[in-house]
């Protein structure tokens, strides 16, 4: 017996629908032909329920997907969607190996894997067919798919086996359908069968209906009695109906469009943000490209906002929102904004009758309202076309009830950014992706990624300095608090705060490698040893502290969203609100039922929290932060600074619902949001599986200090030069035991950049002169008599240089370049530590070399971007 070529192929094409079981999914993929992988060409269709766990499938694999496997994913809207739909989703599978294809079918919903067998069952192709076993010996067992001659019963036989026959009336060409009792189903210009009851339906000869609402509601019913007789999935119906457009008057054919969802929801004037939000998410339901639905939305004018006013707000927030346009402009097609008293009379519109589902929003509206909707809609329903959903504004989710046991729930959350959340709540939001930070002039222009500026975060918080400030009032009282502080060893103190007049041309700053972060962090004294004092302007180094925290715990976190220094305006008027910064998360989205959404919307204060009256202020606003989101648990968060937080502040903070923290808790978050949910008895999933890490940082020094409530900061006015000249004096003075000594004093090393940026020892001039001299000499004579002779410069007297003078120029510009990028304030000192005034005057025409002449004369070796002394001096691209 001879075997066909066909039979002993083995597919090595895939298709299947994803379903909510990761496992079966996982070891269908896996398997194997001989070492390599069996499958070359998967084809997968997945809706938004299902990809989470085929994400997970996928995760099964230790050395990852592989390589020889090409997986394409298929998305559809949901299990109920249509067949036409169904068959458009088909006809995206690749076609290329058809004549070869194996399935697997116990997976997702029957909607979509019984036609997807119906459809290769009916193909020439080479069909096998795949199913699990579980259990000790899991296995997968493939079946060939053997496809036999069948015989199919006339339409007659089949019409007879539910009691029905056709039979065609003496007065017209129509057919009919009429069971044993004489009941009769009609009429129909058509009825075949191919295995499916195949119907045309002309509603024009409906009889005696004239008003297209009855003849559309015929239509329905005609349908959902067929379906009862024969079966949802045994008939096919293609209805004709009369054109109703005024500029073609002309009666035409057409399919039957049926609106896919009628949406049923009560509006209330005031919780405007529940409608605003529901409306929403059904827009993102639903794209432009997708099936058609409408929007029903009731007002009680009671309430306060007349239809009006109700469609104006509705309308402003979501044109606040980001939805694209084509997401607005079919959503604002389908909303209908209804008087309730006018409910009966608006369920008589056309649209509304002509619905395939009529889903009511349960979860608004009075109980009597709904009631009195679901009276009327059962009046214009035909058959069982009406069901309830509920939108859940802590989810951000809507759930679709079955109407029947042959239909599947649809629950479905999209995500919703902080600027559209707010947007919906009445608010205008702004802020920043990005904490504070500058990003610092490299000698490659790339920007530093996530990784370099961790660094540099790692570097700033990894130690502190512990402030013990005593608080003294105007009227006598003082109190003592211990606060952690910024450990200044990376700050980068600017001096010329110091004299009056001059805030605006100076500021400290905490430096990295990679970014800085601008702030005033302290003053000098006037006097020897010149150690700089703990005075800052304001919270920004705790501000700028916290920042980096956030970041650090969650930027690489995919479900969650921060905007720093935010800034909220009511999007009709009146005053704003400024936070520190506002953190949403999405947390475990395997629970549907569940909260999938909180925020954070935190403050930052360094006032000490013994000054309970103070606080209390703070925590009365913090507050107010809950209202502004009402449908996601927001936490306000108050930060602090304080190592001994007053409990009557945190007793307070608990009564008004505001989580507070100290600026090193932030790394363990998610305990204080832990214990706000549980202090106010709500449940969030999955708390533990927030991100943390390990922090403790060092200790590297304690320091008193006395602020006067009454009294600001000293008037300090010593000029720039004056003090330079006088630390500089008392600086070199010291013998080198005492530099050293001097050094290890946190908060003397911030004040060495006054002479040199780089926070090093004192350079002394004479001696880089020397050793300049000495390097050059090296140089000069290890060139031959050729290499010296090949040395140009363009000088104001080129000609009269010698070729040592040459040569000196030349290596002063390629010294420089190791050291940049520069600031021009020490480029030019590094010129003036290796030149004398003779020299300058004789290479570039000047005893004093200022940025112009150095563009001009050292344009070979160096390039200056900007104004004054803080100029970026960089590398040359190339020599010139």
């Amino acid at each position: 017996m001879s075997i066909s070529r066909q039979n002993r192929v083995t597919p090595r094409h895939l298709i299947f629908v994803a379903g909510t079981s990761p496992l079966p999914m996982y070891q269908v993929l896996a398997m194997k032909l001989g070492d390599e992988p069996r499958w070359k060409n998967v084809e997968i269709m997945v809706n938004s329920t299902t990809s989470s766990y085929l994400e997970k499938a996928l995760s099964l694999f230790n050395d990852g997907i592989p390589e020889e496997m090409e997986i394409t994913r298929h998305e559809y809207d949901n299990p109920g969607i249509s067949a036409e739909e169904i068959n458009i989703l088909f006809d995206k599978i690749n076609s290329a190996d058809n004549s070869c294809v194996s399935l697997y079918p116990g997976l997702g919903p029957r909607s979509i894997s019984i036609p997807l067998l119906w459809k290769h069952s009916n193909s020439l192709s080479l069909i096998t067919v795949l199913k699990i076993i579980q259990g000790k010996e899991a296995a997968v067992i493939e079946e060939s798919f053997q496809k036999h001659s069948a015989e199919l019963p006339s339409r007659e036989d089949y019409l007879q086996l539910f009691g029905y026959s056709v039979f065609e009336k003496e007065n017209d060409d129509y057919l009919y359908l009429m069971n044993n009792e004489g009941n009769q189903i009609g009429p129909f210009l058509e009825i075949d069968y191919n295995g499916f009851l195949n119907f045309k339906y002309d509603s024009r000869t409906s009889l005696n209906l004239t008003e297209s609402k009855e003849k559309v509601r015929q239509i329905h019913s005609l349908k959902r009695e067929l379906e009862k007789i024969f079966g949802r999935h045994a008939i096919n119906i293609e209805s004709l109906q009369e054109s109703t457009l005024r500029s073609n008057p002309e009666t035409n054919l057409h399919n039957e469009k049926l609106t896919r969802y009628t949406f049923h929801h009560f509006f209330d004037a005031q919780n405007i943000t529940l409608t605003s939000l529901a409306l929403h998410q059904l827009a993102l339901m639903f794209p432009a490209d997708s099936q058609t639905y409408q929007i029903q939305c009731y007002v009680d004018t009671k309430r306060g906002m007349s239809v009006n006013e109700s469609s104006r707000a509705i309308t402003e927030r979501l044109d606040s929102s980001k939805l694209s346009d084509s997401y607005l402009k079919k959503i604002k097609q389908g909303l209908k904004v209804v008087d309730i008293t006018k409910l009966d009379s608006s369920l008589q519109d056309l649209d509304v009758v002509n619905t395939h589902l009529h889903v009511v929003n349960k979860l608004c509206g009075s109980i009597d309202g709904q009631q009195s909707l679901l009276q009327s809609l059962s009046e214009i329903s035909v058959s069982d076309n009406i069901t309830v959903g509920a939108f859940n504004p802590h989810s951000l989710s809507w759930e679709i009830e079955p109407r029947s046991i042959e239909d599947d729930s649809i629950n479905r959350s999209e995500k919703i950014t902080l600027t559209d959340s707010y947007a919906l709540s009445g608010w205008n939001l702004t802020g920043k992706k990005k904490p504070r930070w500058e990003i610092l002039p490299r000698e490659h222009k790339a920007t530093p990624n996530d990784t370099q500026i961790l660094k540099d975060i790692d570097l700033f918080i990894s130690s502190f300095t512990r402030n013990h400030q005593k608080t003294i009032f105007a009227d006598g009282p003082s109190f003592t608090s211990s606060h952690r502080v910024l450990d200044p060893k990376c700050v980068e103190y600017s001096h010329s705060l110091l004299h009056k007049g001059s805030l605006k041309s100076g500021t400290d700053s905490l430096k990295g490698q990679y970014i800085s972060i601008p702030m005033i962090i302290g003053r000098s004294s006037e006097s020897e040893p010149y150690r700089m004092m703990w005075a800052p302007s304001g919270g920004v180094w705790l501000e700028s502290i916290c920042e980096m925290l956030i970041f650090k715990l969650f930027h690489n976190n995919n479900n969650t969203e921060i905007l720093f220094e935010p800034k909220l305006s009511p999007i009709s008027s009146g005053s704003g609100y400024t936070p520190e910064g506002i953190l949403q998360i999405m947390m475990n989205q395997d629970e549907l039922e569940a909260l999938q959404y909180i925020q954070v919307v935190w403050e930052v204060k360094s006032n000490p929290t013994l000054n309970s009256a103070d606080w209390r202020k703070y925590i009365a606003q913090a507050s107010e932060y809950g209202n502004l989101a009402p449908y996601r648990h927001t936490i306000p968060l108050i930060i602090h600074c304080d190592e001994n937080p007053n409990p009557e502040v945190v007793n307070y903070a608990k009564q008004c619902k505001v989580a507070i923290c100290a600026w090193w808790e932030i790394p363990n978050l998610r305990e204080t949001i832990d214990n706000w949910a549980k202090e106010n008895d709500i449940s969030i999933p999955s708390v533990e599986q927030l991100p943390h890490f390990d922090y403790s940082p060092n200790c590297v020094d304690e320091f008193e200090i006395e602020y006067h409530k009454d009294q600001g900061l000293p008037d300090l006015k010593i000029k720039n030069n004056e003090f330079e000249s006088k630390f500089r004096n008392w600086y070199n003075s010291l013998s080198q035991e005492e530099k050293e000594t001097q050094n290890q004093d946190i908060w003397v090393m911030p004040l060495l950049h006054i002479l040199d940026k780089s926070i090093q020892s004192v350079v002394d001039e004479q001696s880089a002169k020397e050793k300049f001299e000495s390097e050059f000499r090296n140089w000069y004579e290890s060139l031959s008599e050729e290499e010296r002779t090949k040395i140009e410069f363009i000088g104001t007297s080129d000609e009269s240089l010698s070729e040592e003078e040459r040569g000196k120029i030349e290596f002063i510009g390629t010294s420089i370049q190791p050291h940049l990028p520069m600031s021009w304030d020490h480029a030019s000192k590094f010129f003036s530590q290796r030149l004398t005034k003779e020299e300058k005057k004789r290479y570039f025409g000047s005893g004093q070399l200022n940025i112009t002449r150095a563009k001009k004369y050292l344009g070979k070796y160096i390039k200056i971007k900007g104004e004054g002394n803080e100029a970026t001096v960089e590398p040359a691209d190339s020599p010139k």
